[in-house]
């Protein structure tokens, strides 16, 4: 099993608190250092060797967009997880534009994190990234192909789950039930092949964030 090195950055001292004495006992990952200043955290990242960064976007009342560039800097290679209470559909594609490869929500459960950076940094106990799925066998098409596989209503909901939207926002924008969305929602992440709804959401952001809206 492949062990993550990870670096925490939160200023919330419960939410910090409770991340981090949950990620200390998650065998595969090593928690390096978990910072509430990101300033401190980039001088971390700069003498350690980092596979992962969970990074809030807040500090001290104030977004600090910035620093996702900053750490993308230091760390090329590492996967940054922006994970913040800020609103998704509005801070989801300023975090990616930014270069973060995910951004997961504060309410989301710590199951799904873990294996979101799992995934994201091709752990033995999540599906690696698309690309490194691609590498092992040519035959797997990308991931963008397969959205373009997907029914014309299976892509208005997918495009309106990679800006973060609710059920219940989806259902009242294209006149279905929640029910129904989420049953279009779960064949879409079958199609997809992403074990849960935040691989999933994660991933169609990226790939709306480059190709641009369905039509």
């Amino acid at each position: 099993m492949k062990t993550i090195a990870l670096i925490l950055v939160d200023d919330h001292p419960v939410v910090a608190h409770g991340l981090e004495l949950a990620l200390r006992q998650t065998p595969d990952i090593q928690l390096v250092a978990c910072y509430g200043d990101p300033h401190r955290a980039l001088a971390a990242i700069d003498s350690h060797p980092t596979d992962a960064i969970v990074l809030d976007l807040a500090f001290g009342g104030e977004v600090n967009l910035s620093a996702i560039g900053q750490c993308r800097k230091l760390a090329p290679a590492a996967r940054i997880v922006a994970f913040s209470s800020l609103p998704a559909r509005n801070y989801r594609p300023l975090a990616l534009a930014e270069g973060a490869d995910a951004f997961v929500p504060k309410d989301t459960d710590l199951p799904s994190l873990v294996h979101l950076i799992r995934t994201l940094c091709g752990g033995e106990d999540g599906p690696p990234p698309p690309s490194a799925d691609r590498a092992r066998n040519p035959s797997v098409p990308p991931i963008a192909e397969q959205i373009a596989r997907l029914t014309r209503r299976e892509a208005q909901i997918a495009a309106h789950l990679s800006r973060g939207d609710a059920l219940a926002t989806i259902a009242s924008a294209t006149g279905l039930s929640p029910n129904t969305v989420a049953a279009h929602r779960d064949n879409i992440r079958r199609k997809l092949g992403c074990r849960d709804t935040v691989h999933l959401v994660a991933m169609l952001a990226t790939i709306f964030a480059t190709r641009g809206p369905v039509s």
